[in-house]
């Protein structure tokens, strides 16, 4: 019973931050400025939950993205995806509890799935330095607001790492 109380609240945390990120953020920032959220969720899953079932999150979470954008389905879900496998692989060799090394990861994840998501999609045509400027921005603010959410995911959903099991 606990394990679908925690999936729902991560669920509800899933769509508030999604809410938060298409709607109000793109409200009150130009786009070069809004934090992609969903990437701090996919490197905490990858650092603290890398479980098969946790790959299918992150891919949940970048279709949720690609249905939120209206354009291209599974370009989000597959940069998603390949950030989840790379991080849960490095997991093992970075000091995740280290704030600096969490917040490097998450904007170099952050740049890795804007890359991917560019490369996989129309929005390819954008010029390299569009498409790089973009990304850092991106990064950059991602990695700002990860330094409240990371540790506010460990302490609701904990902060051991899990290999055999899921939520």
């Amino acid at each position: 019973m606990k394990q679908v109380k925690s999936l729902a609240l991560f669920f509800f945390f899933i769509l508030s931050c999604l809410l938060l990120q298409t709607t109000v953020l793109r409200f009150v920032l130009p786009d070069l400025f809004v934090p992609n959220l969903l990437v701090i969720l996919v490197v905490y899953l990858s650092f603290y939950r890398a479980t098969p079932f946790a790959a299918v999150l992150a891919f949940i979470l970048g279709l949720v993205l690609d249905f939120s954008s209206g354009l291209v389905l599974g370009p989000w879900a597959a940069s998603f995806v390949i950030v989840f496998c790379i991080l849960a692989i490095l997991s093992d060799r970075i000091f995740v509890e280290s704030k600096l090394a969490a917040l490097l990861m998450v904007f170099l994840a952050a740049i890795a799935a804007d890359v991917l998501y560019f490369s996989l999609s129309i929005e390819f045509s954008l010029s390299y330095g569009q498409m790089l400027k973009s990304a850092l921005a991106s990064g950059l603010l991602t990695s700002i607001c990860a330094w409240p959410i990371l540790p506010f995911l460990r302490s609701i959903f904990g902060k051991n790492k899990t290999r055999a099991g899921s939520f």
